[in-house]
């Protein structure tokens, strides 16, 4: 069986940024609040509860652009 972690490597190495979101949104040891908090926005956001964080006022793009540089800073080696 694999580990979290390199399902998220397998996830991210074939682009699939929602799967790889979505393992990682639950650890929790490694990722600061502010991370933590990225990842949940553009997880959710990924997943059909956009408006809600857009009638927020986030930017839902930022989020998940930088969602996506973190999990790959983290788990790809570039």
């Amino acid at each position: 069986m694999k580990n979290k972690s390199s399902l998220v490597r397998h996830h991210l190495s074939n682009n699939n940024l929602v799967s790889a979101l979505c393992i990682i949104k639950t650890f929790r040891h490694g990722f600061s609040k502010e991370e933590m908090r990225t990842i949940q926005i553009a997880y959710e956001s990924l997943t059909g509860n956009s408006r809600f964080y857009e009638s927020l006022g986030v930017d839902i793009q930022k989020e998940i652009n930088k969602a996506s540089h973190i999990a790959k800073s983290k788990y790809l080696i570039c």
